[in-house]
């Protein structure tokens, strides 16, 4: 299940003045926000491909993810941001690596060794 993460969950850590901020110092037409989400999202994902994991735990590693990218933005991420960043990292890279026992893998997920890009010539880099 691919993971989610909307701009109200979001709002959980940060304010609204934040998220306004963040779209306010955006050179160019990119969103910020948007973009700050989409990339803990796929974070997320590559992280946990092949395993069946719980959507709100998934919803809170990209929150942390991308609450820290917006705040580091701002030049504000506080301590909690950073440890909430940090313990996503650190248990996002131990589903991967298949420490999480009560996490079941999918049986029709190819394992990410079998992954490839550019006509299976050059692996997928698996971290970021």
């Amino acid at each position: 299940m691919p993971c989610q993460l909307t701009e109200t969950q979001l709002l959980a850590v940060l304010t609204e003045d934040q998220l306004a901020e963040a779209r306010s110092q955006a050179a160019g037409a990119c969103d910020p926000v948007a973009e700050a989400i989409g990339f803990a999202t796929a974070r997320v994902d590559t992280y946990t491909y092949g395993f069946d994991a719980p959507a709100a735990m998934l919803t809170g590693y990209a929150r942390a993810l991308a609450a820290w990218e917006i705040a580091a933005r701002l030049g504000t991420p506080t301590e909690t941001l950073t440890n909430a960043r940090d313990t996503a990292m650190k248990e996002l890279e131990g589903i991967r690596d298949g420490k999480f026992p009560g996490l079941v893998g999918s049986a029709s997920a190819p394992s990410l060794g079998t992954i490839y890009a550019g006509g299976g010539k050059a692996a997928i880099p698996l971290s970021i």
